[in-house]
């Protein structure tokens, strides 16, 4: 394909529905050779049902709706709602305490600096630099269910823009996991999972450069029309190579191959990638069931800087949507397919004004260790603020004074306007039975082995600002935050819906029910619209 036809492949065009336009589907009631989890990362039950009405109803989101399983308000049962935490419960079906996965980001005492949870310092990103692997997940996966019940003859693969949103749902025995890396630019693995990137990769990736993927973007007709806000907001963030305001183009700078990423070319190119590898591995193309997973990471970037009411999230949801469709529709064209769609988590609402309070982890960490200072004398005090969570630093850990000090840099946070809670994980892990639903939240969301020292709740409405001066963020037990939807489509899936709350960590049994694969009676039962349709028998890896 030209290159020039590359730039605008993520484009919508007309998409019709695959039920009525391919002839081709099996019955209902016949098993799916290949299920895809899609995991739209920063999609939370609010914005969904907000933009809802902006959709196509031959895109992906409102044929699921018609014709499959819509479930509008599913909730983490814990108050760590953040990429990698999200991740591993879509994907194990149970919460931080259990699979260890508690943030994105720690502070690590022996190195004394930020490692990300997936970075286990052995196993090298090929071609990049960076580690990564599974070895932070404590429990098995799906897929690690999935490949020990077929003795290893159903084939796992699980591509993101982000390492961790593969990483995790791929578990411990994939057969593939991408990721992307700007240095490169394009995507890779790590040497957890093989010696080099895969010959046909190497190809793909030759033909399908990501500056053919980068082009102008401009807001679609429907998004200027309905959007219902401005398109230049001072609370949105301000990157200087994206503006704040339509059109976006990254043609001229040096910057593309990493802003890439906050554009929609980001997820067709993933797309399309991932199209490559289903026919490369052979997947969906025998009766043992395969696993696609695939993290969906543009509208994380895009909500982050724009908020989820922006031109640009809308413009971006509106696209995914139909690029999910056009997706589906080609594997449904080759083999069965089911989808099931949810997202990791949801996103607090874009404040009104600019003057709304927000906190700043490194002003905030500063002022802290400024009163520690008084206190206790120079020193480092404040490891960091990588939410949910607040750290001691290396030489506060090693302290004689390490109780004091940790006393004293609760009662700080404590009184921090901005803060509604601070409290000690050690305390707070001991909260699973509480009354209070944001005191189990929080409680479910740690390990001890992996939390910070301190669990910091902001108030309601509060952003915890990285340093943008504006846009939105996630990672609280507040509903905004903790209600996502759950939606399928394909072979396999009844139809269902729902408005009452239910609980994600039954999307890993549904996923499970969809493959005929039993994951232990300690994960909670599949959501409605995944039950075995009647007269099905059960296949060898129900056994």
């Amino acid at each position: 394909m030209a290159a020039s036809s590359l730039v605008a492949c993520w484009r919508p065009a007309s998409v019709e529905s695959t039920q009525g336009s391919s002839g081709l589907l099996p019955s209902a009631a016949e098993r799916p050779q290949l299920v895809v989890s899609v995991v739209v990362d920063q999609l939370g039950a609010w914005v969904l049902n907000r933009h809802k009405p902006l959709l196509s109803e031959h895109g992906i989101f409102r044929r699921a709706e018609k014709e499959g399983v819509y479930h509008a308000r599913v909730e983490y049962p814990f108050g760590a709602t953040i990429t990698a935490a999200g991740h591993a419960t879509l994907h194990t079906g149970v919460a931080p305490n259990r699979h260890g996965v508690v943030a994105n980001t720690r502070y690590d005492i022996v190195s004394g600096s930020q490692r990300a949870l997936v970075d286990d310092g052995i196993h090298a990103v090929l071609g990049a630099e960076g580690f990564a692997s599974p070895a932070v997940l404590k429990v098995p996966t799906v897929a690690d269910h999935l490949k020990a019940q077929t003795q290893g003859k159903a084939i796992v693969a699980s591509i993101s823009i982000k390492d961790r949103g593969a990483v995790l749902p791929g578990g411990k025995r994939p057969d593939l996991v991408l990721f992307y890396h700007s240095a490169i630019p394009g995507f890779t693995s790590s040497t957890y999972y093989t010696s080099s990137i895969p010959k046909w990769l190497e190809v793909w990736g030759a033909k399908h450069p990501v500056s053919a993927y980068i082009g102008p973007w401009n807001a679609l007709p429907q998004t200027q029309k309905r959007a219902g806000v401005s398109d230049n907001r001072e609370v949105e963030s301000l990157i200087p190579e994206l503006t704040r305001t339509f059109p976006h183009d990254l043609t001229d700078t040096d910057q593309a191959a990493s802003l890439f990423r906050y554009t929609p070319g980001a997820t067709q190119y993933q797309l399309d990638c991932a199209e490559e590898a289903v026919w490369a591995l052979a997947m969906g193309q025998d009766d043992i069931p395969d696993l696609l997973a695939i993290s969906i990471s543009g509208s994380d970037y895009i909500g982050h800087l724009f908020g989820a009411e922006s031109w640009e999230y809308i413009d971006n949801l509106i696209r995914t949507d139909m690029m999910l469709a056009a997706f589906i529709d080609k594997l449904a064209k080759r083999t069965r397919v089911a989808v099931v769609i949810s997202s990791d988590h949801g996103q607090a609402p874009l404040p009104d004004s600019p003057s709304v309070s927000r906190i700043f982890p490194r002003q905030l960490m500063d002022d802290v260790n400024t009163v520690l200072v008084k206190k206790f004398g120079e020193g480092e005090y404040v490891g960091g603020y990588y939410i949910p969570y607040v750290y001691l630093s290396q030489s506060a850990v090693k302290d004689e004074r390490r109780e004091a000090i940790l006393e004293a840099m609760l009662a700080e946070l404590q009184q921090h306007p901005e803060i509604a809670l601070a409290v000690a994980t050690r305390e707070a892990v001991g909260w699973t039975g509480a009354s209070d639903p944001l005191k189990r939240a929080i409680a479910m969301g740690i390990d001890l082995e992996r939390s910070g020292h301190i669990y910091v709740l902001p108030s309601k409405g509060v952003i915890v600002d990285p340093g943008t001066n504006g846009g939105t963020t996630h990672g609280t037990p507040y509903l905004y935050d903790r209600e996502v939807p759950v939606l399928a489509w394909g072979v396999g899936i009844s139809k269902a819906s729902s408005e009452q709350t239910l609980d994600i960590r039954r999307y890993a049994a549904s996923l499970a029910k969809l493959l005929g694969i039993s994951i232990g009676d300690d994960v909670p039962a599949s959501l409605p619209g995944f039950e075995r349709p009647a007269g099905v028998k059960a296949t060898r890896s129900d056994l």
